[in-house]
């Protein structure tokens, strides 16, 4: 074989080489380095959230001929022949119960920015609060999704910028979800917004799921999806 066909045939080899990483890189990009994020207590305590804290009780008042000695608060006796009020119907509804912390994450993940429901309660409360991203597929996000959430599957992020994301300041905060446990979305869409820029991307372990099963808001329908 001359060293003409040899230098054509090294040519082709590599020509299809990099079209096929071009293709892979454009279609189905899969970064499995780790993420690095800040620890998202931080931002919770800078942005005014809460993970359930009970506000102490009021101090009982104080007797003031004797100053610093806390007089018990003694209820008035109730007069059997005086009409008892209608009892009071509040209108209000009732508020979402506190968001139990039974989840454990490991040093590996909270490194890699996920944090547990209670924590994404927390920011999704926060002023301004987080914005969420629900990674599932189009009818699983319509049966039920956090209140409020993108819906921005993986493959809006091919080859493009998801325009429900592109204006939005780098400065603020994402929490990622899918369906938890060992769901890839989730950690692939972060990364995607880690590469837009964004240095606030954690993503909620537990998932939909989880946030459903704390009885926390939940929307349903079409809600605010990516134009396909």
């Amino acid at each position: 074989m001359s060293s003409r066909c040899v230098l054509m045939q090294m040519v082709i080899f590599v020509g299809i080489g990099s079209g096929i990483g071009f293709a892979h890189s454009r279609y189905a990009p899969v970064d499995l380095s780790p993420r690095k994020v800040a620890p998202v207590e931080g931002i919770i305590h800078k942005r005014g959230g809460t993970e359930g804290a009970v506000p102490a009780a009021p101090l009982p008042p104080v007797d003031p001929e004797k100053p610093g000695v806390h007089t018990p608060v003694v209820p008035p006796k109730d007069d059997p022949a005086a009409p008892k009020p209608a009892p009071k119907i509040d209108p209000t509804p009732a508020p979402v119960p506190p968001v139990s912390d039974e989840e454990t994450l490991t040093q590996a993940q909270i490194d890699k920015g996920h944090i547990t429901i209670k924590q994404a309660h927390a920011l999704y409360t926060a002023v301004p609060p987080a914005y969420f991203v629900d990674t599932r597929r189009k009818d699983e996000y319509e049966a039920g999704h956090v209140k409020d959430a993108f819906g921005i599957p993986l493959a809006a992020f091919h080859g493009k910028t998801p325009s429900l994301v592109k204006d939005i300041d780098r400065s603020e905060v994402f929490v990622v979800y899918c369906i938890g446990g060992d769901c890839d979305e989730s950690e692939q869409v972060a990364k995607q917004l880690d590469t837009m820029g964004y240095k606030h991307v954690y993503v909620m372990h537990a998932g939909f799921p989880g946030w459903e099963k704390a009885g926390l808001p939940v929307g349903k329908g079409p809600g605010i999806q990516e134009a396909e």
